[in-house]
């Protein structure tokens, strides 16, 4: 497809130019810019090269050619759901099961992005490690608590919880 030259086109730089040169014809006393016989050729010749510069452009087509497509979008990062409290000889292992962290209702229970079933209570039904993620504290300290409820251990307060959290 064609573009448009537009207006650096180089014509006027390139017949001052040529004017400058030995030979080339020069506007006369009868010089009249409204009347094209009393014109030098070298005027005429701009005249037409601008015509046809003008011409090419108005038959290009305005809109200018389609963007590039976006990028694809990264696939998403699947997330496990964050464990919330530590498993402990005693108590298992507690997950925080808010949609926020990619978990939703499934059943009686809930489900991660990663397909690991929870109960009601924020346990796992499977498929989750007995990892256990430093600063977090143990299950059988819960208290009575809720698996995502907010609580300090040692200076820290949680959630926001550690990276280590998300793993398997």
């Amino acid at each position: 497809m064609s573009e448009k030259i537009g207006y650096q086109d180089g014509i006027t730089a390139f017949f001052d130019w040529y004017r400058k040169q030995p030979g080339v014809p020069q506007r006369g006393p009868n010089y009249d810019p409204n009347d094209i016989d009393t014109w030098p050729w070298p005027d005429k010749m701009e005249r037409t090269m601008r015509i046809l510069k003008d011409t090419h452009d108005a038959g290009v087509p305005s809109t200018p050619n389609p963007p590039d497509p976006p990028d694809p979008e990264p696939p998403p990062t699947l997330k496990y759901a964050p464990r919330s409290y530590n498993s402990t000889d005693r108590a298992d292992a507690r997950f925080c099961m808010k949609e926020e962290y990619g978990v939703v209702r499934s059943g009686a229970g809930y489900v991660d992005q990663m397909g690991v079933s929870y109960d009601e209570a924020g346990k796992d039904l499977g498929g989750r490690s007995k990892t256990i993620v430093p600063g977090l504290k143990g299950a059988d300290s819960m208290d009575g608590a809720e698996p995502c409820d907010s609580y300090t251990k040692d200076g820290r307060t949680f959630p926001p919880y550690p990276a280590e959290s998300f793993n398997k």
